[in-house]
């Protein structure tokens, strides 16, 4: 699921859906965090990271996206 603040601010850092689930399925999660009333898991490759929280087992929200070494 991403959620509209989610795609603006991948579309702001050029970064499309296929960036985010190529990440997910071959990234390594590197960290997690309690946040707004769930988990947080950090997944990365060597060029992108992204946030994502789970409502459900099934069910994962994009929280954000960015590219590795990006200052933003």
């Amino acid at each position: 699921m991403f959620p509209s603040y989610a795609r603006i601010s991948m579309d702001e850092r050029g970064i499309d859906e296929a960036d985010v689930r190529n990440v997910l399925l071959r990234g390594n999660c590197v960290g997690h965090r309690w946040s707004r009333g769930s988990y947080r898991y950090e997944v990365c490759t060597d060029d992108l990271v992204v946030v994502v929280a789970f409502r459900a087992e099934d069910n994962a929200v994009v929280v954000t996206a960015w590219w590795e070494g990006d200052p933003d």
